[in-house]
């Protein structure tokens, strides 16, 4: 079996963008740490976490209040800002990433897919699977 640090190395003079895919809780984030851990990877949520954390609300959606909702939501729409401009970035540099999500929605997932080999990047699909009772309970 070929293993995927392989497949990264075999062609190292185009750059390599994976798209990560799995339901939350699947440990999407825990094999790139273990079996890729020298890309840049594209996440929402690491930023989304981190502008949460720097405003004082880390802590479970749950125990929001009313405003703090108000506040989450106007900070996912950062994070997709910057998020943005994090990917637009390693493309200009034809950094080997990794782009970190659930993969629900094929369309922009195609639409990145088709700018990223315009660039010369080989790409490639990554699904990680977890059963939903499993991915419930990790993030519970």
């Amino acid at each position: 079996m070929i293993s995927l640090l392989e497949v990264l190395n075999e062609a190292i003079s185009r750059p390599k963008a994976i798209f990560l895919a799995g339901p939350a809780g699947s440990g999407k984030s825990t094999f790139v740490k273990n079996n890729i851990p020298n890309l840049k990877v594209i996440n929402i949520d690491d930023t989304y976490e981190e502008l949460l954390k720097k405003a004082g609300l880390d802590k479970p959606q749950s125990e929001f209040t009313s405003d703090e909702l108000s506040q989450s939501s106007k900070l996912m729409g950062q994070a997709r800002k910057e998020t943005t401009a994090k990917l637009k970035a390693a493309q200009e540099n034809l950094e080997n990433i990794i782009i970190d999500g659930t993969g629900g929605a094929s369309n922009p997932i195609l639409k990145k897919k088709t700018q990223l080999e315009d660039l010369g990047y080989d790409t490639m699909m990554v699904m990680i699977y977890v059963s939903p009772l499993v991915s419930l309970e990790r993030n519970r």
